[in-house]
Formats: structure tokens, sequence, C-alpha cells
């Protein structure tokens, strides 16, 4: 019998959507689909179009999708196909297949009949066996209606792609012909170089082996940051040049590390001085050599033994800007002996 939008059985009780008599009559006209488990599977999983709920006429979240797409790969295709969508398991054993407990199996069930995606027909003894179980029947119901709302919404995911690759190629074309002149008279938001001052920035040509020449000036506010951490953490990188200035401008410190790099690294490689100041520019570089040198040991504790292998490495990393900055840093941390600098 039934009570207020209850189904009373002989043990225990189910609730059911108002439009609960409506749906199980529009179930027992469906005749089947033609299409395969797997496409169904693949509508519902990485369909373009939502599936809207009954109840809430709200788009199905993500999560209940993927439980309805695990409760139709349980089905043969050819029971799609027989219009006999009914599924028969446990509880228990879709709460081991979902990884959750047997209390939120039943509220996703009942969740999904809501949505109006599927009926639980039980027996007279509440259970879903026999002719019982999951009735998967709505959901083939819609599938037709499903499936031409996903290939619209292809369709308009397809026309919107070629808009905004139309667009990008007239973007293109645009910069092609204005750069042919002055560069700097042509700024679209794609090609900002005046918000990206290191776009601007030409790569710097090492002379003979690893020496720069004249000391490049700092081009960006990242240079400028990084330039300030050598002056404040490596105050005693121009006193390691020879340099007994009082107060160093922050042209003698970059000479310092080009002094340092000359003097003490003859053994680095100038292709991975080159490789380093054209992807990263000179000032990163610069104070890779004063972290080599102003540096008193390593993550271990001890002191650094080959500091040209350890300016190698620093030279060698892909994000050289973090690590100098986090180098520096660490330097105000650690305590600096006055023989800081040793080759040996």
């Amino acid at each position: 019998m039934q009570m207020h939008n209850y189904d009373v059985d002989a043990i225990g009780v189910a609730k059911r959507p108002p439009f609960f008599d409506k749906m199980v009559s529009e179930a027992q006209s469906w005749t089947g689909t033609t299409a395969p488990a797997a496409s169904i599977m693949t509508l519902l999983s990485a369909g373009f179009a939502p599936i809207m709920r009954r109840d809430t006429l709200m788009p199905l979240s993500h999560k209940a999708r993927s439980y309805l797409t695990s409760l139709v790969a349980k089905i043969h295709t050819d029971n799609w196909r027989s219009g006999h969508a009914t599924l028969r398991v446990r509880n228990a054993e879709l709460a081991l297949h979902w990884q959750c407990t047997e209390r939120q199996v039943r509220a996703v069930l009942q969740d999904l009949e809501n949505a109006g995606l599927l009926i639980r027909r039980y027996d007279h003894l509440n259970r879903r066996q026999w002719m019982s179980g999951i009735d998967l029947a709505p959901l083939g119901m819609m599938l037709n209606d499903l499936a031409e709302a996903n290939a619209a919404a292809k369709e308009r995911f397809r026309g919107d792609y070629q808009s905004l690759r139309h667009d990008r190629d007239e973007t293109d074309v645009l910069y092609e012909k204005k750069t042919s002149g002055d560069p700097e008279e042509f700024c679209p938001h794609k090609y900002n170089v005046q918000a990206y001052p290191a776009a601007k920035q030409q790569p710097v040509q090492p002379q003979a082996g690893c020496v720069i020449d004249p000391p490049p000036p700092p081009t960006g506010a990242q240079d400028e940051t990084i330039l300030h951490g050598i002056i404040a953490h490596c105050p005693q990188l121009p006193a390691m040049a020879g340099n007994s200035s009082p107060s160093p401008a922050p042209t003698d410190f970059v000479r310092a590390a080009q002094t340092i790099l000359h003097r003490d690294h003859s053994d680095l490689r100038p292709s991975a001085w080159e490789a380093a100041v054209k992807r990263h520019g000179a000032i990163p570089c610069i104070a890779a050599v004063a972290v080599a040198a102003a540096k008193p040991a390593d993550r271990s504790g001890s002191a650094i033994g080959n500091r040209t292998a350890y300016l190698a490495k620093m030279l060698a990393s892909q994000q050289l800007r973090q690590t100098v900055m986090s180098q520096l840093r660490g330097l105000k941390r650690e305590k600096r002996p006055v023989n800081a600098y040793s080759n040996s």
C-alpha cells in the first residue's frame, strides 16, 4: 500500500518522489535502445551536455554521474536492447565497489531515484531480487534526448574553438605586420611587451670564456629584487674580489661576481654559462656566482669542496631565479666564517 508518497512493504519503508507513479508508468512503455552499454557509459561520463534532475531541474553532480555510470556498466548490452535494464545487486556489493557504507549506498540510490533516473523495485519482503532490482528504464528513455543535447553542445564547443583559432590567427598576422618595423609600436594583450619587460630583454652574449663585460643593468622587478638580495645577504662579496671600498655601489657587486667567476671558476664550461644566461638572464646567473662564493656550507653542514661544481648545478636548475632567492635568504640565517670562500 501507499501512504503519503511512501511505499510500505512487509519490512521497512521506502520514500518515493512525488512523480513516482508517473515515472513507473512511463518506464513500462520503454522497449529498449540500440546503443551499446559502452556508448551509454561514454555519454554519461564524458558527455558535453548536463543531465538534468527531474526534481530540482538542476544539472546532476559529477559524483552522482559517476555512480550512475558504474550502475550502467553492470548491465549487459543485450538487456539494454531488450528493454530489461534491471540490475540485481546487493547494497553490500555496491558499497564495496564504491568504497562507502551501505547507508551511503541507500542515500545515493534514493537521490538518483529522486532525480528521475532509476526506480528501486522491491518484492513483498522488501528485497531487490528475482523480478525486482534497480530499474534503469527512466535513464534509457532519456538517452535519445541526451544524445541530441550532447551533439548540439559538442557543435557549439567546436564553433567556439574555431572562433578562438580565427581570432588568434588574425592577431598573429597583425603582429607579424606590425613587428616588421618597430616592435615597440604594437603591444596587444597577448604580446604585451610593456607589461613583461623580460620580453624586451636581448640575450646577453658572453665574450671569451664565461666573462660578461660590461656588467648588465637589471631588467625588470625580479632582477632588481635579486640584486638587492645580493647586496643585503652578501655584503662581503666586493671584498672577496679585492674591492676595499667602505660603501660599494650595486655595480661593484656585479663586477665582483664577474671577477670571482673569471678568477675561481675557470673550469666551468662556457656552454653551461651561456645556456643559463640565455634562459634566465644575466642577473640570476651572477647571483648564483655570489651564492657559490659566500655560502659557507652545503645542506649537510659540511664545507663546500668544489664550488665550481656547486655553481654548475645551480646554473642547470630550471628555476634559477627561485633557487638563488632561496639561497640568498638562507645566507642570512647561516653563520659565515672569515674564510668563507675556499676552493680547496
